[in-house]
């Protein structure tokens, strides 16, 4: 039986892109990624990569993570892509065709409403087989905080209903793509971790 796919309630969300801040009936709430970074689970990656190195592959993911969007909205120029850009694009291609998964919706803003948090889904699907997920797309290597930040995402997405499968899509710059399924029972542990250790900076 497939799985009822919906778009989420976001009544008195709001999003300013400028200060990457979430707003809930006009009160900040935390990103996913605010409180997984404050939980401690991203590590300093300025110790071992040149801040110029750092600074450019964050800025060739943005490019990247945006031309996929722009090629599942089938508004993408591919002529246009530069060198870097076209070869994460190639890999997503790909990806979709090996699959065959359908891309029901793109960058889906969600929230949860009781334990006051939000973010952004990049994609919402449902496999040939019928079942929906959440897929989060990644252009650097698999890190282990990664199924934890996948799991935050769903339960938003979920509200108070079942939790939807969660899957990382890694691409990278020859074009290659790799999917990971997170389905640790234990990350909804971590999640609550983070988010009691998040409050309680807070105080």
């Amino acid at each position: 039986m497939a799985t009822k796919i919906h778009l989420p309630d976001t009544t008195g969300l709001t999003f300013d892109p400028e200060v990457h801040r979430y707003m809930l009936n006009d009160m900040v709430v935390p990103s996913v990624t605010q409180i997984i970074k404050g939980g401690g689970l991203f590590g300093d990656f300025t110790k071992f990569v040149d801040e110029e190195a750092l600074k450019h592959a964050m800025e060739l993911g943005t490019a990247a993570h945006l031309a996929t969007q722009y090629y599942d909205e089938k508004r993408l120029d591919m002529d246009a892509l530069s060198d870097e850009v076209r070869p994460f694009v190639d890999a997503w291609a790909r990806f979709r065709m090996d699959t065959g998964v359908n891309i029901n919706y793109c960058e889906v803003k969600v929230c949860h409403r009781e334990m006051m948090y939000a973010g952004t889904v990049d994609r919402i699907v449902r496999w040939k087989n019928g079942t929906a997920a959440i897929i989060d797309i990644k252009t650097g290597v698999p890190q282990k905080w990664h199924a934890i930040q996948t799991y935050a995402y769903a339960r938003a997405y979920a509200a108070k209903g079942r939790v939807i499968g969660r899957y990382s899509v890694y691409l990278d710059k020859e074009a290659n793509y790799k999917v990971v399924e997170h389905k640790d029972g234990r990350d909804g542990d971590v999640w609550n971790a983070c988010l009691t250790l998040h409050r309680w900076k807070q105080r």
